[in-house]
């Protein structure tokens, strides 16, 4: 637990905050190349 302290120090809502946006834009990256591979059909087509 203190090593987490250490790490994230500072306003622990802000970093609430920053860990939820970095949630939703991985879930945005996620949907957009699930969205991509669906219409192309290309499996690799979002990695290459």
């Amino acid at each position: 637990m203190d090593l987490l302290k250490n790490i994230f120090k500072g306003d622990k809502v802000i970093w609430i905050i920053f860990l939820c946006l970095c949630l939703i834009s991985i879930i945005e990256v996620f949907s957009a190349a699930s969205t991509l591979t669906y219409k192309s059909g290309d499996h690799w087509g979002p990695i290459t």
